[in-house]
């Protein structure tokens, strides 16, 4: 009878530690998932602003303005990857014995419901050559 009440016993720590270890394992891939979910959602942020940051870039300097800046916008499948995403551009001059300009792109979204807001940033620096009138674009 003692022994009878012992494998019973036996049994029931058994599936005690079973359930907590199931448990834990459903916990570590659920922290998994979310983790490569941001992951993934961060590689989507930095490749907009990387994006963003090309088009400017592209365009010549004197036609830059602030409108064109902030009519940028995340395109949609990004905005489905990002929920809550917004894409700002902004230009900053650099000092007045520099001729250039300091663009930034910062891609912001929510990870998940409840969460933090999340933030990627990328800078460039766009440099206005003095030319000595015999080509345009050539450094003297």
């Amino acid at each position: 009878m003692i022994r009878r009440g012992g494998i019973l016993m036996e049994a029931v720590v058994a599936m005690m530690l079973l359930s907590l270890l199931t448990l834990s394992t459903g916990q570590a891939l659920s922290l998994m998932n979310r983790q490569s979910r941001f992951l993934s959602q961060r590689a989507v942020a930095l490749q907009e602003c990387h994006i963003a940051l090309a088009k400017v870039a592209e365009i010549k300097a004197a036609q830059w303005n602030a409108e064109k800046l902030a009519a940028m916008t995340l395109p949609a499948d990004a905005a489905e990857t990002l929920p809550e995403g917004a894409l700002k551009l902004t230009q900053q001059p650099l000092s007045p014995a520099e001729e250039g300009t300091r663009l930034r792109a910062t891609v912001s979204w929510r990870p998940a419901p409840g969460a933090d807001p999340a933030t990627v940033e990328l800078s460039i620096w766009r440099f206005d050559l003095q030319t000595n009138g015999a080509a345009e674009g050539v450094a003297p």
